[in-house]
């Protein structure tokens, strides 16, 4: 059985309180499996047990990684979903 790897993004229009989520599943291959420009209903918590996300969290401008290209899907459809709905 492969791993599979989910990027998540988030996106926010302006103080109108629109905001969207937009998240691709793909396989140990790179292959998209899912994508999907929206999921947010209402309200929505995010939990991690990555620590590095935590650290981000505690001093954003020390960001623990590196900003890599497979996350842009994720965030263009949450931002594209944004515009749409907004």
């Amino acid at each position: 059985m492969g791993v599979f790897k989910f990027n998540v993004d988030g996106a926010l229009k302006g103080n109108l309180g629109v905001t969207r989520v937009g998240g691709v599943l793909r396989d140990s291959n790179g292959m998209q499996v899912y994508a999907a420009p929206t999921w947010v209903v209402s309200k929505v918590i995010f939990e991690s047990d990555i620590q590095n996300a935590v650290k981000w969290v505690l001093n954003s401008c020390e960001a623990p990684w590196k900003l890599r290209l497979e996350n842009e899907l994720a965030d263009s459809l949450a931002k594209v979903e944004a515009q749409r709905t907004g």
